[in-house]
């Protein structure tokens, strides 16, 4: 909501008359956060967060396109195991559920 005033040399003081409902953000979008840039044979990762403040619940489809990299998967809770973690190559998808008014988030790291 927005309640506003203004006061003017020539025009003197003004207000709105009733609040302006005012929505900020928008509806569904995605944000992802990773490092500018990295170094041959760096592990990077990668966070895509998917945000849904709809008023309903939404089945998304994360896709990542195939890069000249291995992809090590984030497992249950943010866990990564040291020793032989699970890896993969080419495209990737990950199906999300985000309950409305809410986010979820989808993690990858890259070794190039």
């Amino acid at each position: 909501m927005v309640s506003a005033f203004s006061m003017s040399p020539r025009l003197g003081f003004g207000m709105l008359p009733k609040p302006i409902e005012y929505v900020g953000v928008l509806p569904f979008f995605i944000n992802v956060e990773m490092p500018k840039s990295s170094y041959q044979g760096e592990q990077v990762g990668i966070r895509v967060s998917v945000f849904n403040y709809m008023t309903t619940d939404v089945e998304a489809l994360v896709c990542s396109a195939a890069l000249i990299a291995k992809f090590v998967h984030v497992e249950l809770n943010g866990i990564v195991r040291s020793y032989n973690p699970r890896t993969s190559f080419g495209d990737h998808q990950f199906f999300i559920y985000i309950k409305a008014q809410d986010a979820a988030v989808s993690m990858c790291r890259l070794c190039p």
